[in-house]
């Protein structure tokens, strides 16, 4: 399982990787709105997701700055181990 979690988020890593480059520097003369819109929702997500998790990660000790920007980046393939430990 944690092979599975693991590859799940090099795969998510990879995606903001794409996400950043296309936003800053098109990778084609026409950009790619999809990997734009689906950046956009997928933040947007795990944003909501992490303002509802917040507390528990509060409670578990681990509302850090970096588990923050980590949660919105991975959503729950971050958090759901913090707070299972």
């Amino acid at each position: 399982m944690k092979t599975f979690i693991a590859a799940n988020k090099l795969v998510l890593l990879i995606f903001w990787l794409g996400f950043a480059v296309n936003f800053f520097v098109p990778i084609i003369d026409t950009e790619l709105p999809w990997i734009l819109w689906s950046g956009l929702a997928m933040f947007a997500v795990h944003a909501l997701e992490l303002m509802v998790m917040f507390k528990k990660l509060r409670e578990a000790g681990h509302a850090s700055i970096k588990n923050s920007v980590m949660a919105l980046l991975l959503g729950i393939l971050h958090w759901r181990p913090l707070l299972r430990g």
